[in-house]
């Protein structure tokens, strides 16, 4: 079972700690999990941050500062790259010419120094603090989307078509994962409709479905040795559910009857799921982790298949998409004949009695914005550093 994550432009702004649960997620539950889109800018950041010259190091600070909070700052690392230039071009530089210099650059030098320890500070407040690490080993993987015109370097590079196609050419057991709070009436259209995977609905090729599997800890809380011994202890507990798993992906993203997924799912994977809520309840690793979550912290684990034309509107929101490439997917899945077959998928809720679209003007879903406030608040009190005093 491989799991991709799609971090889209729209997703990525509003909440990127998300995406790095996801990718965790999936790091504990398939064999491999692959990254595509901009939640790579974050995962080599780190790293990236210790390397390159000044020059590089200071434009990447001048990148990452808040132009309003931080005018002042970023205009004198501008007159700080004209002044380098004049410096390099003069021939003969008197001593007090190069001492000015190397005192206004050495104060670049601590203001970059100050900026890092803000930008680890946000990445393990969002998780991604180790993916690096995770990455080297290959059981996380980096990609990217052509549509999306990032131009990575050394990364695979993959169409939208294919990702709707789950047709990778070493993988037919591929899924999408979401988080729920982008699959809101705010965002979807009206056909866009969502049943659990035992109502007579889910049979109708025009409607995603769902199923309950487990409620799990909050990933991005763990360390990096937890979250290897979670997945290690997963992959063996758990392996009698691996070829049931291949085998539902498979029928969905390659079979022609385009229900015999749900069909599958019903028969050979529902009466197992059980085992999967009793994995995560007994795990040694996550007992410590349950006695410190609360009733409302706890995550809630999903699976389904999602239609083409809600993952086309998805898509055409927060990638986004222009409405003529959407028509243009589309049209190219009807003649293909495989408009109407869905995509296999995970979501993660905060809810255990979970109804998507979400209404999140609802009560029952106020903690999707309790918790957009609260990311945004913190990330604005990691945000304020004494640049300007210094």
């Amino acid at each position: 079972m491989r799991i991709l994550v799609h971090t889209v432009l729209g997703v990525y702004a509003r909440s990127q700690s998300s995406f790095a649960f996801l990718i965790k997620t999936g790091y504990v539950f398939a064999d491999q999990t692959v990254s595509l889109g901009f939640s790579n800018l974050n995962i080599y950041l780190l790293s990236g941050l210790k390397e390159g010259s000044k020059e590089y190091k200071f434009k990447m600070m001048r990148g990452g500062l808040d132009k309003t909070k931080y005018a002042n700052v970023v205009q004198e690392i501008d007159d700080y790259f004209i002044d380098k230039e004049q410096f390099e071009k003069t021939k003969r530089k008197t001593p007090e010419q190069i001492k000015a210099f190397l005192i206004n650059e050495s104060r670049f030098v601590d203001f970059y120094k100050k900026w890092v320890i803000l930008k680890e500070q946000e990445l393990e407040s969002d998780g991604y603090n180790f993916l690096e690490k995770l990455v080297d080993s290959k059981i996380i993987d980096r990609r990217e989307v052509k549509e999306e015109n990032l131009n990575f370097t050394d990364i695979v590079n993959i169409s939208l078509e294919s990702l709707f196609n789950m047709n990778d050419t070493d993988c037919k057991n591929n899924m999408l994962i979401f988080h729920d709070m982008f699959l809101n009436v705010g965002y979807l259209q009206p056909e866009d409709k969502f049943v659990k995977a035992t109502d007579t609905e889910a049979i109708n090729t025009a409607n995603s479905y769902f199923h309950y599997v487990a409620s799990i800890s909050n990933v991005n809380a763990l360390s990096q040795n937890e979250l290897m011994a979670l997945r290690d202890s997963y992959q063996n507990k758990m392996a009698s559910l691996k070829a049931p798993l291949d085998q539902w992906l498979e029928i969905c993203n390659t079979d022609p009857d385009f229900t015999k997924g749900l069909t599958f799912l019903r028969e050979s994977i529902i009466t197992q799921l059980p085992t999967v809520e009793d994995f995560f309840q007994e795990s040694d690793v996550l007992k410590f982790n349950h006695k410190n979550t609360k009733d409302g912290e706890f995550f809630y684990l999903y699976i389904g298949q999602i239609t083409k034309s809600t993952l086309l509107n998805y898509y055409e929101i927060f990638m986004p998409i222009s409405p003529e490439l959407k028509t243009t997917l589309k049209d190219k899945f009807i003649a293909d004949n495989n408009y109407e077959r869905r995509i296999p998928m995970m979501i993660i809720s905060h809810s255990k009695d979970l109804e998507l679209p979400l209404d999140i003007s609802s009560d029952k879903y106020k903690y999707l914005v309790e918790n957009e406030v609260a990311e945004n608040t913190e990330l604005q009190k990691r945000k304020f550093i004494n640049i300007d005093d210094e």
